[in-house]
């Protein structure tokens, strides 16, 4: 899910994996008007994992202003700045050639407000575009998770080409069931973080994931260094007071394949040097799969999305999961609280503490945090049907509007399923299963709170 604003009007894209018989499926387009999103257009894509929009500037001299033949389209006259905007589809599964398939890159058409076919760009499995701008040159980059056979698949770097207009290989890297990769700018520096989900041997889950920082010299991105992870989803970068963090959601317990687990928060440091990360806290989460971070009056905020959760406690499970941790049971073999859906913390000056929370009655796969105005909404993906009812509300989340958007699908990771999907999608689990998403909007409004904030979002000068 991917919201994005191009000049005052806010879209978001909702990329459909499977309807239960099919990977070929429209993705959707919709258009925030005036009380809620409406859909605009479709866009047809194939396992559609993810969506990534980006902007590509271009202001040209008097001797570049010229027509381009391949594009057919016009340069700017001399001294004016173009905007090109684009949007990214990472799809992860094609019907007819599997996980060996292509993404693509769409184009948007300001005079039909819709967005065009513009590249495809040859991918394996792919789970997460991530663009970025290097000295003024724009880049794409893609996780790709499998390829049908082996979960040890380079992701790529792509590079934009300003004379063939379009992108094309700089790097490529190695990378072992990568699951998201995330760009951030910090002090001058850049650096992608890669979620690594599947352990080299293509039956354990992934023990640790890895950094990557942008050498100038070679112009391509080196190995920085590693940090310890454990079936991980999603790494979510940010800066606060100068201080880079990352936050990491891991999906399961590396060792014991338990959804009840601890992801972490990490910040990275460098000293002489040396760059080195390290455990600031760690936040408990039930099948742990994406983090968003984002600022609301001047005050840092960390909402996490729980994959597997549930608010009924039946036979000693929190929708189908048995607490494997003593600490998180009671003497009945109950957990002592079922996982919230979504949890938003907060920053405290030291570390975050829970905030608000949701309860969707099933799990969410993916948010986005959207400022439409001057509200801010929780935006999510998450399963309509495994069994149990879907419940809506915004408990925790204070005042809530909601506007529902339909979406498909899971991951299917070949042969082998999740640890412990077949117990909760409460049936065998195969390609053929269908279980729908639901995207949702939560208006919240900010509680009152006594701490102190350790200021807004700051990309300034570090020590290496």
């Amino acid at each position: 899910m991917e919201h994005f604003v191009i000049g005052s009007r806010h879209y978001v894209a909702v990329a459909n994996n499977f309807d239960g018989t099919s990977y070929l499926l429209d993705s959707v387009l919709y258009e925030w008007k005036k009380t809620g999103f409406e859909k605009i257009q479709a866009l047809t894509t194939m396992g559609a994992y993810d969506f990534e929009f980006f902007t590509i500037s271009q202001t040209n001299s008097s001797s570049s202003a010229q027509t381009n033949l391949q594009t057919n389209s016009s340069r700017p006259s001399p001294g004016v700045t173009r905007f090109e905007h684009f949007l990214a589809v990472a799809n992860h599964y094609d019907d007819e050639y599997g996980y060996r398939t292509l993404s693509s890159i769409y184009k948007w058409n300001a005079s039909l407000s819709l967005f065009e076919l513009y590249q495809n760009l040859e991918t394996e499995g792919a789970t997460k575009w991530e663009s970025l701008d290097v000295n003024g040159v724009q880049h794409l980059v893609v996780s790709n998770f499998f390829d049908g056979t082996f979960h040890s698949v380079d992701s790529v770097v792509y590079k934009w080409s300003h004379s063939t207009r379009n992108f094309t290989v700089l790097q490529r890297i190695a990378t072992v069931g990568a699951h998201s990769v995330q760009h951030v700018e910090h002090a001058g520096e850049h650096f992608l973080f890669f979620s690594q989900f599947r352990a080299a041997d293509e039956v354990s889950l992934a023990t640790e994931s890895m950094i990557y920082m942008w050498h100038p010299r070679s112009s391509r991105f080196q190995p920085l260094t590693t940090f310890a992870s454990s079936a991980a989803m999603f790494v979510e970068p940010f800066t606060i007071s100068q201080t880079l963090y990352f936050a990491v959601a891991n999906y399961a317990n590396s060792t014991t394949g338990s959804l009840m687990t601890q992801s972490t928060v990490y910040k990275l440091t460098c000293s002489q040097g040396v760059y080195a990360t390290s455990e600031v806290q760690s936040i408990s989460t039930y099948g742990g799969a994406f983090f968003k971070h984002f600022t609301r009056g001047g005050i840092h905020y960390l909402a996490v999305s729980n994959w597997a959760l549930g608010t009924q406690k039946v036979s000693g499970m929190c929708d189908g999961i048995t607490p494997q941790d003593p600490d998180q049971g009671t003497s009945t073999g109950y957990p002592l609280r079922c996982p919230s859906s979504i949890a938003i913390y907060l920053w405290n000056g030291e570390s975050f503490e829970e905030y608000s929370e949701a309860e969707t009655g099933t799990g969410v796969w993916s948010l986005d945090v959207a400022l439409i105005g001057n509200r801010y909404y929780v935006l999510s993906a998450m399963v309509e049907d495994r069994g149990t009812e879907v419940t809506r509300h915004g408990a925790g989340l204070d005042q809530h509007d909601e506007n529902e958007m339909v979406s498909y699908g899971l991951m299917w990771d070949g042969s082998v399923s999740f640890p412990h999907f077949n117990t909760l999608l409460q049936k065998p689990y195969s390609p053929a299963d269908s279980t729908a998403q639901q995207a949702w909007g939560i208006e919240f409004v900010a509680l009152p709170y006594a701490g102190t904030s350790s200021g807004a979002y700051s990309n300034a000068s570090a020590c290496c």
